[in-house]
């Protein structure tokens, strides 16, 4: 018989809005429902700033999606009376949380710390949380908070989820050296389109780059368009991809690009289903994400199995892109190199771009060929569920904030 986990997540499908923890919890569903049953709690409309409750499932109720049973919660049932229902009903063997300030996540802690469920082992999904440039938005509010949980235990004898060795420091950082952190990648859907499609003409003078994020201050949209302002030679195009999380920064990325140069047009396409995502993703010819903090980078690696090189901050995980020859990482603070990257990219002719974006397209398709990272979320569950090498030891977390 095979063993129950259910998940806690703020949002999932069909929401197609909300970045990459729905995706991390879509692709382990789909790579290991033939190995454990899956069950999904979440909310019943696809972001903060959609809350239209969906009409394609039922709210308040169980409904088939994919490979797992999904209970949308209605505003109204998203309490810890509900989950304490849900849980007692399934029986869990498992609980995955997805990001540690999610309400789900934090419901279902005080749960955990009134003695209901204690038992039952868990595992948090830190979904870049930790990292110093997260940490910087609402900054009093999260680390009062922090320091609240650690004084009541909430996160006491949790697993928690890192995606690369970065973010392991990164919640050790935070939590403390006791904390228990196990590395495993994010997992990329396992059907993902490559560039085997037209890619645009690329002429010296002229070229198209595109913005595929959340709009929301730690992703850095404004960065972007201040290092625009003083080119003022040649055809630049911006497609901004992406639902308007923050309306503040929204608007001020909007008076930005009010007084770019005549030489640059910017596109707001709003947020897109995925695959119409993608497909205007490769009528472009660089992605663009000078983020302060991400934590996998679902945007970046699918841009680049559609052939669009990326030009990212140095706070993304993907430190070989240059290496590779699939475009930079370069750092915020060198605003001179991204402006150099910039023009780089409005002198290069169709050899070079060429070249470049088959590059960038053999870069995702070695990555997502990798079979330890399967390997390493396979090895994740079986911990937690006391089938793996490593047992597990409840310990409490030190807090100790981040220098900066």
């Amino acid at each position: 018989m095979k063993k129950k986990i259910l998940i806690l997540s703020d949002f999932y499908l069909p929401g197609f809005t909300n970045g990459g923890a729905p995706q991390m919890v879509r692709n382990i569903v789909d790579r290991f429902f033939d190995r454990y049953d899956f069950f999904v709690v979440t909310r019943n409309y696809d972001s903060r700033t959609d809350r239209r409750p969906y009409t394609s499932v039922v709210t308040d109720a169980w409904n088939q999606v994919g490979k797992a049973q999904v209970f949308y919660c209605s505003k109204k049932t998203l309490s810890s009376k509900t989950f304490s229902h849900l849980i007692s009903e399934i029986a869990p063997d498992l609980i995955l949380l997805n990001s540690p300030f999610s309400t789900p996540t934090i419901l279902f802690l005080f749960l955990k710390r009134k003695k209901r469920f204690c038992d039952l082992p868990v595992i948090i999904a830190a979904c870049g949380s930790f990292s110093v440039g997260s940490l910087s938005i609402k900054r009093v509010k999260k680390w009062g908070f922090l320091k609240f949980a650690s004084l009541v235990g909430l996160y006491r004898g949790v697993i928690w989820k890192a995606s690369f060795d970065l973010e392991s420091r990164e919640i050790k950082k935070v939590m403390g050296p006791k904390a228990i952190v196990k590395v495993a990648p994010d997992l990329m859907p396992l059907a993902v389109r490559f560039g085997d499609i037209d890619r645009p003409v690329k002429q010296p003078g002229a070229v198209k780059f595109v913005y595929f994020s959340r709009i929301e201050r730690k992703k850095n949209l404004h960065y972007f368009l201040d290092r625009l302002r003083g080119l003022k030679e040649g055809s630049i195009s911006l497609e901004i991809i992406g639902p308007a999380e923050d309306k503040p920064y929204w608007e001020q990325c909007q008076c930005m690009i009010a007084e770019l140069p005549q030489n640059i047009s910017v596109t707001e396409s709003g947020g897109l289903p995925q695959d119409e995502a993608l497909k205007r993703v490769a009528q472009n010819h660089f992605f663009v994400l000078p983020t302060m903090n991400e934590n996998f980078g679902y945007a970046c690696i699918e841009s680049l199995a559609v052939g669009c090189p990326n030009i990212t901050s140095d706070n993304t995980a993907w430190s070989d892109l240059e290496e590779k020859n699939a475009g930079w990482r370069v750092p915020l603070e060198d605003t001179d190199q991204w402006v150099e990257k910039i023009k780089l990219c409005l002198s290069m002719d169709q050899n070079e771009y060429s070249r470049i974006a088959e590059a960038a397209a053999n870069f995702a398709r070695e990555w997502l060929e990798r079979s330890d990272t399967e390997a390493a979320t396979d090895q994740l569950l079986r911990t937690a569920l006391s089938d793996g090498e490593t047992p597990i030891t409840p310990v409490p977390g030190e807090l100790t904030e981040h220098t900066v």
